[in-house]
């Protein structure tokens, strides 16, 4: 039997993509409207590059394509490097010295 992530249809498909897209969507207004100041902004950025590297991984274990294994290394990732040296040049992000 097939797992859910083997059965995902277009449908769902499409609305994942178009839920990630409002979320960052939100966050990437909430950065312009604050000067780049904004925690949420931030905090989506965070957690964005993860959940691509996250994708990679899931398609390495799979060893084959799985949801996000293409738009990872084509979209979020090249986006969140960019991203984040924007804010890293506005002096929003900073390096955290290691515990």
């Amino acid at each position: 039997m097939a797992n859910s992530a083997e059965t995902m249809g277009a449908a769902e498909s499409a609305t994942a993509v178009g839920v990630m897209g409002a979320v960052v969507g939100t966050a990437a207004a909430a950065g312009r409207l604050t000067g780049r100041r904004s925690g949420f902004c931030r905090s989506v950025l965070t957690g964005f590059g993860p959940h691509g590297v996250m994708h990679l991984a899931q398609a390495a274990a799979a060893r084959g394509h799985t949801p996000g294994s293409v738009t990872s290394p084509l979209v979020v990732l090249p986006f969140t490097l960019w991203a984040r040296g924007r804010l890293r040049k506005a002096g929003v992000l900073r390096h955290r010295a290691a515990a």
